[in-house]
Order: C-alpha cells, then structure tokens, then sequence
C-alpha cells in the first residue's frame, strides 16, 4: 500500500487484461479492472478477496461464477459488469453495501425485487428488460435507456430518486412517475418512448423536476404542450430559484397553478435590490418537436417562422431542439 507525502493513502488502480491461472493479482489494488478474460469461480472468489478491493470493473469477459455461493464482502462500493453475456440478474447478497452498481451491456431480461439499502447509482442500459422491480431506498440515479420496458411501476420502489434515464424503452404512458414516488427527481430523459402528451401532466407534480428531455411526442396537442405542461415547468422554476429579472412570461403562464403573480413581481424586485444574476434552470429539450410540428400542420416553415414558434411556445432560452425539419411547398 503506497502512501501519499500528506501521510493519505494513496488510490491504487490496476488493469488486467487477459487473466489466467497464473496471473498474480495485485494486492494493493482499491480499484481493479479485468478485460477480455474468461473468469472462473475460485478466480472471481480470490478476486473479491482482495483486502483493500473496493472497486471491481469487469468488460468484455466471460464468467463461469455461481453468484449465490460467492463470500460475503463488506467493503465493495462499486460494481461494474459489462459486456459480459449474463442472462440473468446476478445474486448480490455478497455484497450488500454496494453504492455503486453497473450492469450495461447484457442480455438480462428482469429484474425481480433487487434491494440494497446503500445502493446510490444503477445503469442497466443495453439489456433485453421488460419487467423491472426494485427496493433502493437510496437511490438517487437509474439509467435504463435501451430495454424492452413498458411500464413505469417501478419508480414505486425508488423514493430517493433525482435522476432517471428511461429512453429508448416502449413507455406509452407514465402512470407511476408523479410526486407522490419521485418526490425529488429533478432530470427524466424519456426519448424514444411512444408517449402520449397527456403522460406528461402527472410528471408535472414532481416539484424539483427541472431537466426533460422528450422526442417526438404522440397526439401533439400545442396548447397542453404549451400551458399545461412547459408552462408548469418554466414558471415553477422561476418560484423556486428566484430566478426573475429577464422573462416576461405572464401571458403565456396565467393558467399555471404554480404561478403567482404577486410572488413573481415580489422577487423580481428582490432580484433588482440585491443584484441577483437571474438564473435559467429548466433545461427542456424536446427532439423533433418542430419537424412534429410541421408534419402534423403539412406547411412550410422557414427559420424566422420556426422562432417565432420557438417563443410562442416556450418564450425561454431553453433548448426546444430547433433542428431540421421537412419543407413542404
């Protein structure tokens, strides 16, 4: 164990890469990381015994374990298994301080009732999921991007979450995701799901979400868009954050519940008194909304006209995905 000039331990990482029965594992080694190896049993055994081991990265390899009958450790906090083939979700219970835990990659088709109390990150992301059930209490980022899930049920077992990643799943609507599971999610990246436009009027009542990012929304209606939802979003951020001095948005926000007028003016002149920066932290993205749009209308639209709708819309400098969209003539 090397040691840093300050008296600190120093953080060793080790990489191997094809390992075999004669490779000699480093013992010194906090953060390990195998590639390109077939890992047998007693490997994987001699590997989690490692005495100051607290990170184990695993790509591209093979494994011949039997996770249930691996030794109990306590002073792993990061796992990661990548590329590896697994099929079915592996037992943790060797392990049950993990924080950090990575599975991309795979070919896992369900996860049943996964519980680790400490667990603080989760990415499946490029598995076959379509059933998902889970008891992380402490939660706070899930990545699922790239599955086969159709439901959002699972939310009702993360009440610590801030940050989730569903995209690329087959989603049609959010019937879970509100304040009552996810009261503190503050990011959903939800593209590439066929969702309904009246999915996303529940994920309104989560109070600190202040990041989405949605692609081509299915049954567009631009008023719901516009005053039910972007509208919530946009004025509840300014509330929260004191973020004022810059947007005049009354007109657009005078049916949002969230929204007081006397409140806003009040910290608007706050902000002047003080000399408060004013601040934009709804980031909105929406992926093909103009190109939607257009379709939907089957008129053309040139790029003055697409700003103008731009403002309409979200009269903000958040970003509506102003990209390329079909001319019609």
């Amino acid at each position: 164990m090397s040691y840093l000039p300050d008296g600190s331990r120093d953080r060793d990482e080790f990489e191997i890469t094809e390992l075999n029965s004669s490779t000699e594992l480093p013992k010194t080694a906090q953060v390990l990381q195998i590639s390109n190896s077939t890992i047998s049993h007693d490997q994987f055994v001699k590997i989690l015994k490692l005495p100051y081991l607290t990170n184990l990265i695993v790509m591209n390899c093979t494994l011949d374990v039997i996770f249930s009958k691996l030794p109990k450790v306590n002073r792993l906090q990061t796992l990661m298994i990548v590329n590896c083939g697994l099929t079915e979700f592996p037992d943790l219970s060797f392990s049950k301080f993990l924080q950090y835990l990575v599975l991309d990659n795979n070919k896992i088709k369900e996860i049943t009732n996964l519980s680790l109390e400490f667990l603080l990150e989760f990415s499946m992301c490029g598995n076959q999921l379509d059933t998902v059930v889970l008891a992380l209490p402490s939660l706070l980022s899930l990545k699922l991007s790239k599955n086969r899930i159709s439901s959002d049920s699972f939310v009702c077992g993360v009440p610590s979450l801030t940050s989730l990643d569903i995209s690329n799943n087959i989603i049609t609507q959010f019937q879970h995701l509100s304040a009552s599971n996810c009261p503190y999610i503050s990011q959903l990246s939800c593209t590439h799901n066929p969702l309904k436009i009246n999915s996303f009027k529940s994920v309104v009542s989560c109070q600190f979400l202040t990041s989405i990012n949605i692609s081509q929304i299915q049954d567009l209606d631009l008023n719901v868009l516009r005053t039910e939802i972007l509208g919530e979003f946009m004025s509840r951020s300014d509330e929260v954050a004191g973020a004022v001095g810059k947007n005049t948005f009354d007109d657009i926000f005078r049916n949002c519940l969230s929204f007081d007028h006397q409140e806003f003016q009040k910290l608007k002149r706050d902000a002047i008194d003080v000399m408060v920066q004013p601040e934009d932290l709804t980031k909105v993205l929406i992926t093909g909304l103009f190109g939607q749009i257009i379709e939907i209308n089957g008129q053309q639209i040139d790029i003055e006209d697409k700003v103008k709708m731009k403002n309409w819309i979200c009269p903000r400098a958040e970003y509506l995905g102003m990209c390329a969209v079909k001319q019609y003539e």
